[in-house]
C-alpha cells in the first residue's frame, strides 16, 4: 500500500493538471493547451524539438516547416529562466506530442515593421515533436544531420537528371514537337508530364512544391532539390513570379510539370540577380502537398 500512494505521489508530481486548456505560466505568460497529450512532462536537462509558427495577425511569418528544422528548447531550472523568456517558461508544462498558443511582445524592429497593421505582438504556436536526454542528443543531432546530407546528396544527382530531360523537352517544344502542350492566353504555355492523384490547387491555401527552372537558351539557374529550404506560396498572394503563380491554379497535388514561362511573366525587361533582361524561363515542378491556413497546423 505504501508503495502505490508513492507512485501516485510521483505522477502527481510529474504529470500534467488536464483541468483546463487554459495555464499560466510560472513566471505569468498565458498559454493555451491545441493538444494536450497524456504523459510525463519533460525533465530538468532533457531538450524538446519543437515545430515553431509565428504569425501577424492572420498571416503566416515564420515557420519550422519552411526549412524543415525543429527548435531545440532544453529544459533549465525555473530560477534560470528569465522573465521574458517565454520559450523556456512554458516548455516546463509539456509533454511530447503537446502544442500550445500563446502570444510574444514584438521588439523594437517587429513594431516598427508592422506598425501599419496595428498588432504588437506575435501569435506563437509550438509542438513538442521529440524529447531527448541530453546525452543522446548529439547522436539524435548526427542522425538529423545526415538525413539533410544524403537529401541533398540524393537531390544533386536529381538535379542533374533534370537538366537533360528538361533541356530535351525544350528543345522539342522549341522545335514544335511538343504534342501535349497547352497554350493560355497570357502567354504561358505548359505541359503536364504526369497526373497527380491530389486535390486541385486551391486560393489561400500554402503550395509546398520543388522546382528546377533553367533560361529558355538551357542555362541552368536553380534546383529546390540542392536547398534545404522548401519552396513554397501561398496561393493568390502573388508572392512568385506572375507565370508560376498562375500556372498553380491549373495544377493539382501530384502534378509534375513543365511551364514556360515568357518574360513578361517572370523577371520582366529588366531581369533579376542571375536572370538576365527580357529571359523567357522553363520551370519544372513537382506539386507536394497543399496545406490549409490556420492557426492549429504545424505541417
Amino acid at each position: 500500500m505504501y508503495r502505490y500512494l508513492i507512485l501516485i505521489s510521483v505522477l502527481i508530481i510529474f504529470c500534467k493538471n488536464k483541468e483546463s486548456v487554459h495555464r499560466i505560466s510560472s513566471n505569468g505568460h498565458p498559454f493555451e493547451f491545441l493538444v494536450d497529450k497524456p504523459g510525463q512532462v519533460i525533465q530538468l536537462g532533457q531538450i524538446a524539438h519543437c515545430a515553431m509558427q509565428m504569425w501577424v495577425g492572420d498571416s503566416l511569418v515564420l515557420s519550422s516547416a519552411f526549412n524543415g528544422n525543429l527548435a531545440p528548447i532544453r529544459c533549465i531550472p525555473k530560477e534560470n529562466i528569465a522573465i521574458d523568456d517565454l520559450q523556456h517558461d512554458i516548455i516546463v508544462e509539456l509533454s511530447l506530442g503537446d502544442s500550445i498558443t500563446c502570444k510574444q511582445p514584438m521588439d523594437s524592429m517587429s513594431l516598427l515593421k508592422y506598425k501599419y497593421t496595428g498588432v504588437t505582438e506575435f501569435t506563437v504556436v509550438m509542438k513538442v515533436e521529440k524529447i531527448v536526454n541530453e546525452e543522446d542528443n548529439e547522436a539524435y543531432m548526427q542522425e538529423v544531420r545526415k538525413t539533410k546530407s544524403d537529401s541533398l546528396v540524393a537531390g544533386r544527382d536529381y538535379t542533374e537528371k533534370l537538366k537533360s530531360v528538361i533541356q530535351k523537352i525544350n528543345l522539342n517544344k522549341i522545335n514544335n514537337q511538343l504534342d501535349s502542350l497547352i497554350n493560355k492566353p497570357s502567354g504561358l504555355s505548359y505541359c503536364i508530364l504526369e497526373n497527380g492523384k491530389g486535390e486541385p490547387l486551391k486560393p489561400g491555401y500554402r503550395i509546398h512544391f520543388h522546382l528546377f527552372s533553367m533560361l529558355s537558351d538551357g542555362s541552368y539557374l536553380n534546383s529546390s532539390w540542392i536547398s534545404e529550404t522548401q519552396n513554397y506560396v501561398i496561393l493568390g498572394n502573388h508572392g512568385t513570379i506572375e507565370g508560376l503563380e498562375e500556372a498553380l491554379k491549373y495544377l493539382k497535388v501530384g502534378d509534375k510539370a513543365v511551364l514556360f514561362i515568357p518574360y513578361p511573366l517572370a523577371y520582366g525587361e529588366d531581369g533579376s540577380g542571375y536572370v538576365p533582361p527580357k529571359s523567357d524561363m522553363v520551370v519544372y515542378v513537382e506539386i507536394q502537398k497543399m496545406i490549409p491556413i490556420k492557426l492549429n497546423n504545424l505541417q
